[in-house]
């Protein structure tokens, strides 16, 4: 035997309003985009590629900074940004699929991250960094 329970949302109503709002402010503004929670700043749209269903929390911030000779900030199928997620480049940056970026994570000018980087919740990684882990929990030892 199977049992399954039923499945509710954890917004209140008000929220569910907000965010049918979001939705139809989504299709006009990127049509690919599942959802896009406002207050957002999008910078350079014209090379950016927002993929297939992204999905923003509030207060997030896309910037693609100068002229490009094509999309140089790309984003895979089922991104999901939580809020005040900030993502800036200059060049090259492209976000796999079925990625979740946490909220609270600020990276500052001229930052290498390194493959396999891990940086969680509530970090800075200043100017000029070159990091292959950040984390917020000292390590036991």
């Amino acid at each position: 035997m199977e049992c399954r329970e039923k499945r509710s949302s954890n917004y209140s109503f008000g929220e569910k309003v907000m965010n049918v709002i979001f939705f139809i402010r989504s299709k006009i503004m990127i049509p690919s985009a599942r959802l896009i929670r406002f207050p957002i700043v999008i910078r350079g749209k014209k090379w950016i590629d927002f993929g297939e269903k992204i999905t923003t929390g509030r207060n997030c911030r896309i910037e693609v900074i100068g002229n490009h000779d094509d999309k140089c900030l790309i984003f895979g199928k089922n991104v999901n940004m939580g809020d005040n997620v900030s993502i800036r480049c200059t060049d090259n940056i492209t976000i796999g699929d079925n990625v979740l970026m946490g909220s609270k994570v600020l990276i500052i000018d001229n930052v290498w991250v390194g493959e396999g980087a891990v940086i969680q919740k509530g970090v800075k990684v200043g100017a000029g960094s070159i990091k292959k882990s950040i984390r917020t929990r000292k390590k036991a030892g």
